[in-house]
């Protein structure tokens, strides 16, 4: 096995892949050994003129096909839907372990789902970014930092990364809450075995922490709790960078038994 290992991190909806840029920062300066790819959907950052894909299924292997194979792939909201997308396509010969924040097996809510969201609330972010991306981004980050110390200042510094790129179009936006939507993958989770972690906010108000617990249920993988909001990896970074060296150690031990 090689000395260096990759780890391709998804960033959510909304965003782009400068949204890890401090994380990925801190966490190549703990784990030097690690090659960070950091992946930027169709419609976003560097593949802002990149066409959408006809199915949520059909993205996930559009991006299996831009990163190196045997990688552990960090997943944040529709970026952990993704993740697990990809992982129940190809593991774990692309996909040997995931990270999984904020994320959810199911999005929104319906009849047999009680711990989803209601979608009208991201509708009018997508109306509001669609017309003023700068203006609104700061506002919908500090709805998920949650009401942590320093919220406001993190926040501040990820806007002027993220709105360093062109802002995604009014159609972009509504096609990822189409996915979110749509997208259950509750029925299929038994099908994945390898490591895996799930890392919730307590103060979520986005995905609710009890989907977070139900889904680390579903992969029988440790579930991890922080006194947070919808992202984690941006108001408490070491303990994030902290799940992800466990779950290398995990990856690593999978890996011998497999030989």
């Amino acid at each position: 096995m090689s000395e260096f290992r990759d780890v391709v991190l998804v960033h959510g909806w909304g965003l782009n892949s400068a949204v890890w840029v401090k994380f990925s920062a801190a966490l190549s300066e703990m784990r030097p050994e690690l090659r960070i790819h950091h992946l930027d959907l169709p419609g976003y950052g560097s593949r802002i003129d990149s066409a959408l894909p006809n199915s949520f299924e059909s993205l996930a292997e559009q991006c299996r096909k831009r990163v190196p194979d045997n990688a552990i792939w960090v997943g944040w909201s529709l970026g952990g839907m993704l993740a697990l997308e990809a992982a129940l396509q190809a593991q774990p010969s692309v996909v040997t372990g995931l990270v999984l924040i904020g994320a959810s097996a199911k999005f929104v809510e319906s009849d047999d789902w009680r711990y989803g969201v209601q979608l009208a609330t991201f509708h009018k972010f997508a109306d509001a970014l669609g017309r003023d991306y700068c203006a609104m981004l700061e506002r919908f980050l500090l709805m998920q930092t949650g009401s942590v110390q320093g919220a406001r200042d993190q926040v501040r510094q990820i806007v002027e990364l993220v709105s360093g790129h062109p802002a995604p179009a009014l159609a972009t936006l509504r096609w990822g809450l189409e996915c979110l939507e749509r997208v259950d993958l509750r029925d299929r989770l038994s099908e994945l075995a390898i490591p895996a972690r799930v890392i919730s906010g307590r103060l979520d108000r986005v995905a609710h922490p009890e989907a977070g617990m139900q889904l680390a249920r579903a992969l029988r993988c440790p579930y991890v709790e922080l006194h947070s909001g919808h992202a984690p990896f941006l108001s408490h970074q070491r303990e994030v960078i902290d799940v992800v060296h466990s779950l290398i150690v995990d990856v690593k031990a999978a890996e011998r038994s497999r030989v």
